[in-house]
């Protein structure tokens, strides 16, 4: 008998299903996007939970900024609207990898920007 319990035990593991010690779960969460502007000057927010860091990335052809939430879940809010704003083209979020939302703000040309997190939970 005590063999038949330890193969229903280990039977989870064996075909994948239930926790995995090497990941671990987001406990933070990308709630929602916004875009606006206001003379010529466009303002991305990006509502997340605390603990969750964000790292900023600029890349070229087409001019974009690349920001990476972790460790966090995308939560279920609807796309950019596609509307030109300042000049911002486009705004894709995803959830890059089991921990990373990956946020990216697509431009006509890139502009002087800055990434700041208040304490209220917006970047």
């Amino acid at each position: 008998m005590m063999f038949r319990s330890l193969t229903w035990a280990l039977l989870p593991m064996l075909l994948g299903v239930g926790s995995h010690p090497g990941h671990s779960r987001p406990e933070g969460q990308v709630s929602a996007v916004s875009l606006s502007s206001a003379g010529g000057t466009a303002k991305v927010q990006v509502a997340v939970d605390r603990g969750v860091a964000v790292k900023e990335t600029r890349l070229q052809n087409p001019d974009r900024l690349v920001l990476d939430f972790e460790p966090a879940l995308k939560g279920d809010f609807p796309s950019y609207d596609g509307q030109h704003r300042g000049n911002v083209a486009d705004i894709r979020v995803n959830q890059f990898k089991p921990t990373v939302v990956r946020v990216v703000v697509e431009f006509d040309r890139m502009p002087e920007y800055r990434v700041e997190q208040s304490p209220n939970g917006l970047v």
